[in-house]
């Protein structure tokens, strides 16, 4: 049975949008800043929904990992395509899950009779889990590129594109503190703590997703050797090969996921935290 709680960014939301309505009816906010950009679409009014959004986001990889790759994970399953053995006797897989946040609880329950239908929910699961953690960093750039001034500039005839892929979005910045147009600030000091993770993860991330959306490959495979079930199509530099013949540990499916969700809740949280703290210092302008 799983019991778990999800993530819950009421309380930064509700700061953020107070403190910025609060600028706004000061006159501390600048939409010409954004405007000069030919047509933006950036609005301060939508903030709510981005942040709803990022949170919705990310409660549902917490779901899906909770319920496919956490304590009910059974890799077991897929390797030997067999349903577990209780008893000399071949049983399903059940997933119970309840989890709540606030008022909330989702309840749940999974019954798996069939090794083949595991393994398609694990590999369904595993799309969706990608595809939405990209989702959500795309949203993340949209958050900040309305709370702060431009990171990402356009010339010529293009129009500000309404989705900016992180990667971009942080090489943009990293030039503009290497040129010194923007300081060291916080918000950059922000991003710079996951660097670590970003800087090892993010290509993969982005492969998988242009994977899942452009082809067919489910991105995983069973290595025979180890009997573990793990992601392929990967970068070797990020991820080199191991000597002797050794799993490369942070791509079984499982810890891989699990190290994902742990990172990108991290520095989703730190992000809002950072921005709530500083929005609500009287002397802030918008944008920062």
């Amino acid at each position: 049975m799983v019991n778990k709680s999800l993530t819950d960014f009421s309380r930064q939301r509700n700061t953020i949008v107070m403190a910025i309505n609060n600028k706004i009816a000061r006159g501390a906010y600048d939409q010409a800043l954004h405007d000069c950009f030919k047509k933006s679409d950036i609005n301060i009014r939508n903030i709510e929904n981005i942040i709803s959004s990022i949170e919705t986001k990310l409660r549902k990889i917490e779901i899906v990992h909770y319920t496919f790759f956490d304590s009910e994970y059974d890799s077991s399953i897929i390797v030997n395509n067999s349903m577990p053995v209780i008893a000399s006797s071949l049983t399903n897989k059940m997933i119970e899950t309840e989890f709540d946040f606030g008022t909330n609880v989702l309840k749940n329950r999974i019954d798996i009779n069939d090794p083949f239908l595991y393994n398609e929910l694990i590999n369904l699961n595993f799309q969706i889990f990608i595809l939405t953690t990209a989702s959500l960093y795309e949203v993340l750039v949209k958050f900040c590129e309305t709370l702060l001034k431009k990171i990402v500039l356009y010339d010529g005839e293009d129009s500000p594109y309404k989705s900016i892929p992180f990667k971009r979005f942080i090489m943009n910045w990293d030039k503009l503190v290497d040129l010194g147009y923007r300081r060291n600030d916080d918000f950059y000091i922000c991003i710079s703590n996951h660097r670590v993770f970003l800087d090892k993860y993010l290509n993969q991330i982005n492969s998988l997703r242009n994977r899942f959306i452009h082809g067919y490959n489910i991105n995983l495979e069973i290595n025979r050797n180890q009997n573990e079930y793990m992601v392929n199509n990967y970068d070797p530099k990020n991820f080199p090969t191991v000597a002797r013949g050794a799993i490369i540990s942070e791509l079984v499916l499982n810890n891989f996921v699990n190290t994902v969700l742990t990172n990108t809740r991290s520095m989703t949280t730190d992000i809002l935290d950072l921005f709530a703290i500083k929005l609500t210092r009287s002397g802030t302008k918008l944008p920062m």
